[in-house]
C-alpha cells in the first residue's frame, strides 16, 4: 500500500523530510491465539515468525500516505513502595502502559485507511513509526509496539469544507526501539 498511488489519499500526505510527520508507519494484525500473524489486509502471513500469539513485523502495510499526524507514548506504570518511617513517598516502576495515538485520513477505497485499519478492529497488532524514512539508525530510529491492540474505530467523520480525518488510538503492547 505504501507509496504512491491515488485511491483517496490526499495530496498533502506527510513526508519525512521537514521532520515533522513520521515518514513510516507500519501496522500489521496479530494472529488471535498462538500461531504467527496475519497480514493486514487479513490474508494469512504463514511466513511470520512473531511468536506468542502476537503480531510480528514480518508482514506490514506502510500506511504512511494516509495519516497526518502520530504520538508514541512509551509509559511505565509508577507503583508506590514507600515504607513506614520515610520523610516522603517513592515509586519504583510498575508495568508497561503503552499507546500510539495516529490522525488518519479517511479514505474507503480497497487499499486504503479504512480497510487497512478495520480489520485490526479487536486484535493485536504490530506498529512501527519512524521520523524518516531509510533505514533504522541511532538518528532513525523505528518506535515499535508489538502485541498493542485496537478496540475501536470510528467509521466516519466529516465536516463542510475539511479532509475527513479521524484519531485511532492503539493500546498496551511491548515497546521497543529498532536501531539496527
Amino acid at each position: 500500500m505504501g507509496g504512491g498511488g491515488g485511491g483517496g489519499s490526499p495530496s498533502n500526505s506527510p513526508g519525512g523530510a521537514g521532520g515533522s510527520y513520521p515518514s513510516t508507519v507500519s501496522s500489521s494484525k496479530g494472529g488471535g491465539g498462538d500461531g504467527g500473524a496475519n497480514n493486514a489486509d487479513g490474508t494469512n502471513g504463514s511466513n511470520n515468525t512473531g511468536g506468542g500469539g502476537g503480531a510480528s513485523s514480518a508482514s506490514t502495510t506502510d500506511i504512511t500516505d494516509q495519516v497526518s499526524a502520530v504520538t508514541v507514548n512509551y509509559v511505565v506504570e509508577a507503583l508506590e513502595d514507600t515504607a513506614f518511617g520515610s520523610t516522603a513517598r517513592t515509586n519504583t516502576a510498575g508495568l508497561q502502559n503503552n499507546s500510539v495515538t495516529l490522525t488518519v485520513y479517511a479514505s474507503y477505497a480497497s487499499s486504503e485507511s479504512y480497510a487497512t485499519l478495520s480489520a485490526l478492529v479487536g486484535t493485536k497488532c504490530y506498529i512501527k513509526v519512524t521520523p524518516a524514512s531509510g533505514a533504522n539508525t541511532a538518528t532513525n530510529p523505528g518506535f515499535e509496539l508489538t502485541n498493542t491492540f485496537l478496540s475501536a474505530l470510528p467509521v466516519i467523520n466529516a465536516n463542510l469544507g475539511e479532509l475527513s480525518t479521524y484519531d485511532i488510538e492503539l493500546q498496551g503492547g511491548s515497546y521497543t526501539v529498532d536501531v539496527t
